[in-house]
Order: C-alpha cells, then structure tokens, then sequence
C-alpha cells in the first residue's frame, strides 16, 4: 500500500518529542552525557506529568465540564496519563537509545534516528493508527470518507415494511436513533446526523412508499419521513482500501530524510534539544526542558525548507507542502510549574506568521500572549486570557477543485459549467478573505463555584468580515447595547445551560451576498438582511439553553429582528423560542430544497409557554 500523505518525516517528531519551547540564541553550555541524557529527560517529564495532574485534576470534578462538556482543556485524565507514560516510553526506548547515536562531544550530543526503531516504537508504544486522527497523514484511507474504517461501521437498523416484509435494509429510521419529532414538522436534521456519525452515507432524501427520492424531487406526499441512506455494510472493502500503519513507508520516509536530534545543556538538570532536517540541518523545532519548565519554538520557515527535503525522496503528489508554498514565521509555546500544583501555559506569535498553501493564505499578526493559562490545584481555580491581533485567510472561490466540489454539493447548474478539465475564466476567478480584528475574552473557573464558568470583556476590535473581492459579504458583531464588551456567566443547569449577561447585549449578523454567490446555494434573503439579536429589561438579562434550538427566557427580554421581514420574533420571561413549531411545515411543501432556500428563518421560529 503507497501511502499519500506521509509526513511522519517532520511533524510526527514534532507532535511526539516537542510538547513545548527554545534556546537562547548564545547559550552558555555545561558538559552533556549522552548517558545521562534519557534518564534526564525523562526524570524532567515525569515531574511535568506529576505537576499537571496535581493542578489540574479538580476540573473534571466540576459540574460544569460534567454537564455541558465544554473543552476546558483538562489534562489530568486517565487517558492522558495513559498517553505521556506512552510518549516517555517511546522516547526512553526508541529514540534516545545508544544505537542512534551519532556523535559525541563534551558538549553536545548527537543522535540520527533509525527509521526502522523509530517506526516500531510509533506503532507499539504510540499506536500508529490514532496518528491520522491528528492530521499527521500516515495512512491510506478510502478517497470518500478519509476518516471512516469500515470496520467501525454498525450493522444499520431493518426498519419492518409493511409491504415488502423484512428485506427492505438499505434504509437506516432517524428513530431508531434519535428522536425526530412529528414527520409532518420541520425535519430534525440532528437525528440524520447522527446516522451520518455512525455510517457511511450515500445520500440523504425522503423515504416514501415509492423508494427513495431527493428532497428537491418530493412533492405532496402523505406519512412521509426523513431518513438516511447508506451504503450496504454487506459489500466487500477492499484490503488497498482499509488504513493500515505502514511501518516501511515511515522507515524509509525517516531514513532518506536524515533526521537528528542535537542535545546540548545551559544549566544542570537543563537539557536543550533542536531536530534537523537532511544535510543542510534544517531547524524547524528548538525545544527546552528543565524541572520546572519547557519551551518550544517552531520556525515555519524551516519547517518548510524541512518538508522540502521529504519532499525530495517522496513519488506521490499529496505532500504536506508543495514547492511554491511560503511559511515564515514562529510559534512559541511555554510551560511552567510555579509552584506545588499550579501550572501555567503560553503560547505567542514571534513575527507575523504567513502561510501559503493549497490555495490558501493565512496571515496572523504579531502578538507577545495569545492565549494564556494558569491552573491552580491548591485554590482549585483557573484563569484563562485569550488576546489575538489580525488574523486573515484568503482562498480562491472557484478553482478547479471547488467548482468540481460545488457541483456535488448543490448542482446549481449545468455538471458541464464544472468540469475540472475545464480552464476557468480569469475574469471569472473571485477571492473570498475571512478577518478576524482583534478577538479577546478572559474566563475564570473555580471548584467552589464548580457550576459557572465567568466569561470577561469577550470583543473583537472589528467585526467579523467575510468578504468577496473585498466587498463585504457578511458581518457579525457583538456588545453590550451602549458598545462596551461583553461579560457573562456560563452555568450548569438541569438539562439545560443558562448564559447570564452582566447586562443588557446585543448581537448583530448583516448579510450582503451579492447574486454572483448563487451557486453557492445562498438563500435570497441573504443578498440583504440585517439581524438583531438584543436582550435586554433586566439588570443581568439570562437565557437558558434547553435541547436545541429550544431557547427559553429566563430574566428580561429576548428580540430578534430582521430589516427583510416586518415579524420580529419577541420573547418575554418564562417564554421558549421553538424553531420545531414554526408554522412552516417543509416535509408537506412542494420542492423542499427550493423553499428552504427561499424562507426566511423568522418563520420557522414561535414562541410558546415553556
């Protein structure tokens, strides 16, 4: 099996070695002893992994991570215990070994890792399989579903026709996974993705007495129902088609790329640690350990003059990077250990990083601190600071690829218009730019108020701005009602999660899509609507979050308005905000993909007594 994408060459090293930082640029070294090194480092980590679990255990005890399972970042799990043991293992056994062993000297060290070692310890220690969950690329998956083993897919539901008896099994019922409500309501799409969760989906569309149709070829039809349907699990996978860790591949990716690690030493217990890339020694990552810190650089730039080099000794045509991408500048990361049980982690962006790849164009400005956390075991609180300058991606909207992608998602028109063989207009090309102008928020959590978690001056500097040939398509902002940022508190409730604002807020969407994005399959009103979303007749206005999109007032004020159509949707204390009993009823509306696009989701929404 020719694997497609194999960058173990680089990033593996990287997600396995480097957890966090960087060197000084002239460093007063102390002798190393290539001896010492593994137990060193591992003696180091252990002492990380201890002050991790020891700060921040606490958070999975708290009511609002049980309840709301919100990405709290908590570190201290059986399964990251399981995972740093493993790590320490494949460092201590497969890497740092007296085989690699290059070079010695009374201040350096040098190891150049065997591709063959490396690769079994990936496989046995690490689990060679999970690297494709982190996008690392190792495997071969099939073309339609690059994340789906085929092994993983449940024997569908045989929902009984009354007609055709139990042989009707390429159709999988909604409810006989989730509850899709009455079938003569809006469909509950949450109930179809579920399926699609578990299996591999072929299409989507209405199951009616007559088989399957597509829910823009349905028309009036009695007793309909939405379902899924899948591909029969009965088929035969082909072996080629199934992942599969490929320890050759990796071997020979490791090998012909020439990786190295150099361990030098600034102080005792200290130990400095740069991986280099082919014969030249790139450096994309300077790591530093000690007891009671680490860092980590990465150089984009070298990353990519790194990826260059795999690429050289590489015959397929899905690298990680290509020949014409730009990478420059650097990410840093830090880990500290302040004291017994309190921990402290940063990340900061030194010099404006610029990625051009695939189509793509991602630039992020300088900032010192983007994010910025300190959890404390001792106090059971954590503090969390958020702090992004300008951030900018940019992507063609109709190359070869998307056009092709469109025509599948939406077949606004003629298959033809997409031909990927086809040569597109120059006139015709259209470039969409995503900005994103100063996003801050900071967030407390304590385990004394273990069901609330405090969010402070949540704002962004600009609003969020899709733009199309640098006019503005879409915007959203947020506020207070007098412009001020937003603070509020997340709490855990029964069966439901409460947002409380320290004061009457607003949110505003505005869209402007203009009628050249009509293959995109834009509903009408969006070519020009502006909403309101605003709380507002209370001190501390609250709303709880029930099964969505059940939305209920707790305390002031809901409104939602539109300048397309003339019906706000207004709800008071006690009120629920229920798209589900809207008086739209799209399973009983002639040409179901035409209508939704054209109704304005103000009225799919009622409001009703809780």
């Amino acid at each position: 099996m020719k694997p497609k994408r194999l960058s173990i060459h680089l990033t593996l090293v990287i997600t396995c070695i480097f957890l966090l930082a960087c060197p000084d640029d002239d460093p007063e070294r102390v002798p190393v002893d290539a001896d010492e090194v593994p137990d060193q480092l591992d003696q180091n980590l252990q002492r990380h992994h201890d002050a991790i679990l020891s700060s921040s255990g606490w958070i999975e005890d708290t009511r609002i991570w049980q309840e709301t399972g919100l990405p709290l970042g908590i570190d201290a799990t059986e399964e990251t215990e399981q995972r740093l043991d493993s790590m320490r293992t494949f460092l201590r056994e497969y890497v740092f070994v007296d085989p690699h062993l290059e070079e010695e000297t009374p201040l350096s060290v040098t190891y150049l890792l065997d591709g063959e070692r490396v690769c079994e310890g990936i496989d046995e220690e690490l689990d060679g399989d999970d690297f494709l969950l982190f996008g690392i690329g190792l495997l071969d998956r099939p073309a339609d579903d690059p994340l789906l083993d085929p092994g993983d897919i449940p024997p569908p539901a045989t929902p009984q026709d009354p007609e055709e008896g139990p042989e009707v099994d390429d159709f999988v019922d909604p409810g006989d996974i989730g509850d899709v409500g009455d079938p003569n309501e809006i469909a509950d799409m949450d109930a179809i993705g579920q399926i699609a969760n578990l299996i591999e989906i072929d299409e989507i569309g209405i199951k009616t007495n007559d088989g399957f149709e597509d829910f823009d070829e349905v028309g009036q039809i009695d007793g309909i129902e939405p379902i899924a349907r899948v591909v029969n699990n009965d088929d035969e996978v082909a072996e080629d088609d199934v992942a599969a860790f490929d320890r050759t591949a990796c071997a020979e990716t490791i090998d012909a790329s020439e990786l190295r690690l150099q361990v030098i030493s600034e102080a005792t217990d200290q130990l400095t640690i740069d991986l280099l890339v082919g014969d030249l020694q790139h450096n994309p990552v300077e790591f530093s350990i000690d007891r009671d810190s680490s860092t980590t650089q990465l150089d984009l730039h070298e990353l990519d003059n790194a990826l260059g080099v795999i690429r050289e000794h590489r015959d397929d045509d899905n690298d990680l990077a290509t020949e014409n991408d730009v990478w420059s500048g650097t990410l840093l990361w830090s880990f500290d250990i302040e004291r017994d049980a309190r921990i402290r982690r940063q990340l900061g962006v030194e010099g404006p990083i610029r990625i051009e790849t695939a189509g793509l164009v991602l630039d992020v400005e300088t900032t010192d601190t983007v994010f910025d956390r300190w959890i404390d075991g001792n106090t059971g609180e954590m503090e969390t600071t958020v702090d992004w300058n300008r951030i900018e991606l940019a992507f063609d909207l109709n190359d070869d690829a998307m056009e092709a992608d469109l025509a599948d998602q939406f077949d606004p028109v003629d298959d033809e218009q997409y031909d990927e063989d086809q040569p597109i207009d120059e006139a015709e090309l259209r470039q969409a730019r995503l900005v994103l102008d100063g996003f801050t928020f900071q967030s407390r959590l304590t385990l004394e108020q273990d069901d609330e978690l405090a969010i402070s001056e949540l704002s962004i500097d600009e609003p969020l701005t899709l733009f199309f040939d640098d006019e503005p398509q879409f915007t959203l902002d947020w506020g207070t009602v007098d412009g001020e940022p937003l603070d509020l508190i997340l709490r855990a409730g029964e069966e439901r999660t409460e947002l409380e604002f320290a004061s009457p807020s607003e949110l505003i969407v505005d869209f402007q899509f203009d009628e050249r994005t009509d293959p995109f399959g834009m509903p009408a009103w969006m070519s020009d609507d502006t909403w309101t979303l605003r709380l507002d007749e209370a001190d501390t206005p609250t709303l709880a979050l029930h099964a969505l999109p059940i939305i209920e007032v707790v305390d002031g004020r809901f409104t939602v308005e539109s300048t397309r159509v003339q019906n706000s949707v207004e709800a008071q204390p006690r009120d629920c905000l229920d798209a589900d009993s809207g008086d739209f009823n799209a399973f009983n509306d002639p040409g179901f993909v035409q209508t939704m696009l054209n109704i304005h989701p103000l009225q799919l929404f009622a409001v009703d007594d809780c």
